[in-house]
């Protein structure tokens, strides 16, 4: 009997839990997007590279929601819209914060913060990259192959990340003779990168090179791959 009203007990709590999670959401409206149907045209289109061997002839299928598509992440209709599903789902979910933290630092405390990967051999050099504890970027770092030549640190995301609210590196690439160093930041949370060479202590910007504004005269001895 004891058992019984044990299983009881919880069983209400639980569908009060349940009730209470219903009772929250229920008051909260979600943003809706508005219907503007627009007919899309599939396969070889015009002017347009759509692969290979696009389908022929084309097809149009109807898409209510292809107005929000925006390749240049200025649309302030929709940059709202996000925003107001972000805002949405945190209060929706705001009370599991305490679980969320919870399981956050369980998940961290089977992570060893402090670690480094095996150092890979690129010429004369070994790179490889780490983290520590506290911090939350990587640090990347190269120290000579042949001989006991000290650790250099190449690149400090850490560093780099101070006084941004959203910062993503995303490659680091060296060039063949060592000189140069690449790399392609996220400042926005968009996946639009842009890209930075690291020549010694010298940053330069991709633009700056790509249209020749404020450039050094500084042989580069590399080719240029897209990051």
């Amino acid at each position: 009997m004891q058992a019984n009203s044990g299983l009881l007990v919880r069983g209400l709590l639980l569908l009060a839990f349940v009730a209470l999670d219903m009772a929250t959401t229920a008051s909260l409206m979600p943003p809706v997007l508005e219907k503007r149907p627009k007919n899309v045209p599939f396969g070889k289109v015009p002017g347009e590279y759509r692969g290979e061997q696009p389908m022929e002839p084309i097809i149009y299928l109807e898409d209510p929601y292809y107005y929000v598509r925006d390749d240049s992440r200025s649309n302030t209709e929709i940059l709202d819209h996000l925003r107001a599903e972000n805002a949405y789902t945190k209060a929706a979910l705001s009370h599991l914060d305490d679980l969320q933290d919870e399981l956050y630092k369980e998940l961290l405390s089977h992570e060893p913060e402090t670690d480094q990967t095996a150092p890979s051999p690129y010429g004369d050099f070994l790179y490889y990259s780490g983290t520590e504890e506290g911090k939350a970027y990587r640090i990347h770092y190269r120290k000579p192959r042949y001989d006991d030549g000290a650790e250099e640190i190449l690149l400090d995301v850490n560093k780099l990340a101070e006084g941004h609210t959203q910062f993503r590196v995303y490659e680091v690439k060296v060039s063949p003779d060592h000189k140069l160093l690449a790399y392609s930041v996220d400042l926005t949370g968009f996946e639009a990168y842009d890209v930075f060479i690291k020549v010694h202590d010298l940053l330069l910007h991709w633009a700056q090179i790509a249209t020749d504004i404020a450039v050094p005269d500084i042989p580069i001895h590399t080719t240029c791959h897209y990051l």
